[in-house]
């Protein structure tokens, strides 16, 4: 793509101005924008490089250049007089330090021939080392220093140094620069990048794949306009087909269809979602709607078997394909990507089923899970800016997560401003759970059982969920069938509270003497 969308060309006219006015430039997102990959920046930097009155410096180019040069023969690693323990201490240290000296030089030299530098690609060796490896938050010093050398070498010869970066860390400890920000691609943007990327014959409507997903970028646009055939025509619903694809969002046809409205005793529960978080969701950009953003942060806590992850299926199928599930098998190697692709599908949802399973607070109070913990936290101040709250929330991701009791999580996250929405889960009221019965025996094998024999039932399992009915009805039902006719309907019914209730004691007592 070579030529610029109305978003774009703003921010080059914004860099044009800025390189002859001041000696640092930092490219940089809006507030609600994002500068992440594909969005075009090198385009835009290149465009500017196109005139002649800059030149352009990729890092990642001049990183693989200095390993391929005379740099990396003076490798440690290289050196046979160096002990195997030296050489493995030094050797990422020098190598780095050797590629960063490589790179101002480079620049330097770039700078002899043009009076304005603009550099692709810095957070690659300045961003912190969290984002990086998983450590400890932080900046090594070589990248600082190699920032500040550029940033000094423009000052002190009048030349301008322009460079992108999606952190602030780095910058806050050399200066300030001036800074110009990419704003959030508009529906016209949109436009223009299907008409660069879809065929004559296609049929996109940019206005509806902007509604439903307006965080794409140029690059992410570009790959959903490829057909599945050659020669087929593409349509709107099939690139939002393909976002589906591209995201790895929660596939439909594995999550059981649940009505939670229906159930007995999820009424509230679901009646508050609805108000607070599905119908601000659905009605995000749409013009005239009178909805305010959804709630950022939603906690569902309550006893095991009480809906809690009946309400996740519930949402996925209501939210048809905007939903990111995160599990405690999946966590440690999917959260940063499962938050990428969400946020790349914005607006969406990212349920974390068992978040105190994750992240209970004895654990993190240890340091189990810490670099987890201050994503997830990171995450969920930055997710909802000011700017998208006024917009109604066209960028949000809304993150939903689950547990058996708030107290089990650290305080750092259920803080006010964090978890906008509190949703109590109960175990059923005696009417509750004879309806509940009613169903799952409707939908059994079982004979028909009167209404005084439900009411019964239900009296004598007043501390059970509707899991537990479930299981019960079952269990019920191989009683009666093991019988073979001997067996009453009542009878059965009667076996299985009772066998349910042993083992439940059975279990109770034994994790008492487990820990007394």
């Amino acid at each position: 793509m070579g030529r610029l969308s109305r978003t774009q060309e703003k921010a080059a006219a914004s860099l044009a101005v800025a390189m002859g006015r001041v000696p640092v430039v930092k490219f940089t997102a809006a507030a609600g924008g994002g500068l992440r990959p594909g969005a075009g920046v090198t385009t835009i930097l290149k465009h500017l490089a196109a005139g002649g009155a800059a030149c352009y410096m990729s890092i990642a180019h001049a990183l693989y250049s200095a390993k391929t040069s005379d740099l990396y023969l003076r490798n440690p690693m290289r050196n046979p007089n160096m002990s195997v323990s030296d050489k493995v201490h030094h050797s990422k240290a020098a190598t780095r330090h050797q590629s960063l000296h490589h790179i101002l030089d480079r620049a330097k030299s770039a700078w002899s021939s043009t009076r304005v530098l603009l550099v692709d690609d810095l957070d690659l060796v300045a961003l912190p080392k969290e984002l990086h490896s998983g450590e400890r938050s932080g900046v090594s010093p070589e990248p600082l220093i190699l920032l500040k050398a550029l940033a000094d070498h423009a000052s002190e010869n009048g030349l301008c140094l322009v460079y992108t970066s999606s952190v602030e860390d780095p910058e806050r400890r050399c200066g300030s620069p001036f800074v110009v920000e990419l704003d959030a691609f508009t529906e016209e943007d949109f436009a223009f990048f299907l008409r660069e990327f879809c065929a004559e014959k296609d049929d996109v409507d940019p206005v509806q794949v902007y509604q439903r997903f307006p965080q794409l970028s140029p690059a992410e646009l570009r790959v959903l306009c490829v057909p599945e055939a050659e020669g087929a025509k593409l349509g709107t619903e099939e690139v939002c087909k393909n976002v589906h694809r591209l995201t790895d969002v929660l596939d439909l046809e594995k999550v059981e269809g649940v009505d939670v409205p229906s159930l007995p005793g999820m009424s509230k529960v679901a009646k508050l979602l609805e108000t607070q978080l599905l119908l601000p969701f659905e009605n995000i950009g749409r013009k005239g709607s009178a909805f305010g953003a959804p709630k950022a942060g939603v906690l569902l806590f309550g006893p095991p078997g009480t809906g809690k992850t009946s309400i996740g299926r519930w949402l996925a199928h209501r939210l048809q394909g905007k939903l990111f599930m995160v599990n405690e098998m999946s966590i440690r190697r999917q959260l940063q990507e499962t938050f990428a692709k969400a946020e790349a599908s914005a607006p969406s949802v990212v349920f974390i089923d068992d978040i105190d399973s994750i992240l209970h607070r004895s654990k993190v109070a240890w340091g189990g899970g810490s670099d987890l913990f201050r994503f997830l936290l990171a995450k969920m101040d930055g997710l909802l800016s000011r700017k998208d709250r006024k917009e109604g929330g066209k960028g949000q991701v809304v993150v939903v997560m689950s547990c058996e009791s708030p107290r089990s999580l650290p305080e750092a996250l259920i803080r006010s401003g964090r978890i906008e929405l509190w949703v109590k889960t109960e175990y059923p009221k005696a009417k509750q759970r004879a309806r509940i019965l009613r169903k799952f025996m409707d939908e059994s094998e079982l004979g028909a059982v009167s209404d005084a024999k439900v009411d019964e039932v239900a009296n004598k399992t007043e501390d059970m969920s509707a899991a537990d009915l479930r299981r019960l009805v079952g269990d019920a039902q191989n009683v009666w069938a093991a019988g073979n006719g001997e067996e009453t309907v009542e009878g059965a019914l009667d076996e299985a509270v009772r066998q349910l209730r042993k083992m439940r004691d059975e279990v109770d007592q034994f994790m008492k003497t487990m820990y007394t």
